[in-house]
């Protein structure tokens, strides 16, 4: 019986070992794809590599290894669909007294990937002109070297981002092997309407991409994507996006027909779209302004603030923070009147008073308002009184125009 259990316990160590091999071994190499690298060419000017896979290539990178012994990125490509690919690496990478490690990582279209480490050896120098042969020198003695096709062709940037309200120009640089080949290149924009092309310099015209290519008189290519954008678009925070968010929120609170006033700052913990999703639509003067700051990335969500009549009240500190960032703090102290005398009340400016309310000055004396001037009726604080069919308006509120705002708080733009 012991001998029959050891040899069922000998039995049982050889499947948990077979199993060891499978999960350690086998499994992690289960999410590698096959590749190699050869070096095609090597002179002066610079080397040329070609990189293959067993399987349709998604993304590949190229690493340099530094003085440190690190290696660092100074390529990737993210082209699709292909097995095989002809690269150029530059004489200023490679050096002349030694090899130079590099590094290529690839990834599939499976997500499987590989890693290779290979040398290139230390640059030839330029060959030496070979002078002319006198008249009474054999013909056949002089050697001839015939100037070749272009091999390959790269640019200096294989991605490029400009700005219509920044750098609207760059150039890019075309670097062809062997460089003394004879050719002409030619410039082309896949889509001229964002950005254009002449010799390398590359002009945005229009927010989108687009792919800037080179070709040589023998079709080797070599392409950039190209990214422009319009900075001054994301500015969002200013006056007149304030104004048309508040303008959206009193009619998306008109078209509701259900809003009614309560005096509660839960709502101010809410987006305008949470509260519009409530059963009970309910809004309270500060809530409005809140709201559109909310809307337009000034404010976060719970970084309310009202009128107390003697000061502002932060619901925390990151609310004043935030604000400060994109606005400043007035205090006035004075009635609308007194301040469009002045001309220190602008569209856009919210206000709170000393009879501790908070809304917002449309302009043309009118007012964004989420307290009982906008409502059908007044029963107090907390009393659902309805809204009228207006939302939020701008209203005109006579009475607004001879009592005192305290502080106006006012975007900088």
């Amino acid at each position: 019986m012991i001998i029959l259990n050891q040899k069922r316990l000998c039995n049982l160590c050889f499947i948990i070992l077979i199993f060891l091999i499978l999960f350690f071994y086998i499994v992690p190499f289960s999410n590698a794809v096959s590749s190699k690298v050869e070096v095609i060419s090597l002179d002066y000017s610079g080397a040329i590599i070609k990189v293959s896979a067993d399987s349709n290539i998604s993304s590949l990178r190229l690493y340099i290894k530094n003085d440190s012994g690190k290696f660092i990125q100074f390529f990737s490509s993210f082209e699709k669909g292909y097995r095989e690919k002809t690269l150029s690496i530059s004489s200023f990478r490679l050096s002349k007294n030694r090899k130079t490690e590099f590094k290529v990582i690839i990834e599939d279209i499976s997500g499987n990937y590989s890693e290779t480490i290979f040398s290139i050896d230390d640059l030839p120098d330029k060959p030496e002109l070979v002078p002319s042969t006198s008249p009474s020198s054999s013909p056949t003695s002089v050697p001839t070297t015939p100037v070749g096709d272009v091999a390959s062709i790269s640019l200096n940037k294989y991605n490029l981002s400009l700005d219509l309200n920044g750098t609207k120009v760059s150039n890019l640089t075309a670097t062809i092997i062997p460089n003394n080949a004879k050719t002409s290149l030619t410039w082309s924009s896949s889509n001229s309407n964002v950005a254009t092309v002449s010799n390398g310099k590359v002009t945005a015209v229009a927010v989108g991409t687009t792919t800037i290519s080179v070709k040589s008189s023998n079709n080797k290519s070599a392409s950039c994507k190209v990214t422009v954008k319009d900075s001054s678009s994301n500015i969002r925070q200013t006056q007149s996006n304030f104004l048309a968010s508040l303008k959206n929120i009193s009619n998306q609170v008109a078209k509701d027909k259900n809003w009614s006033y309560y005096n509660s700052m839960s709502v101010n913990g809410w987006s305008f779209s949470k509260a519009r999703a409530k059963k009970r639509r309910t809004a309270q003067c500060a809530a409005l302004p809140y709201w559109g700051l909310v809307e337009i990335g000034v404010l976060k969500e719970g970084q309310s603030f009202y009128s107390n009549g003697s000061k502002i009240v932060w619901r925390n500190s990151e609310a004043k923070k935030n604000v400060l960032k994109y606005a400043k703090i007035i205090k006035v102290n004075k009635t609308p009147n007194q301040l469009l005398k002045e001309g220190n009340l602008k569209a856009g400016d919210i206000c709170l008073w000393t009879f501790q309310h908070t809304n917002v000055y449309a302009g043309n004396k009118k007012w964004y308002d989420a307290g009982h001037a906008s409502c059908v009726t007044n029963n107090g604080p907390y009393a659902y009184d309805k809204y009228k069919s207006s939302g939020f308006g701008p209203i005109t509120c006579n009475s607004y125009m001879s009592k005192k705002i305290l502080y106006i708080i006012r975007l900088n733009k």
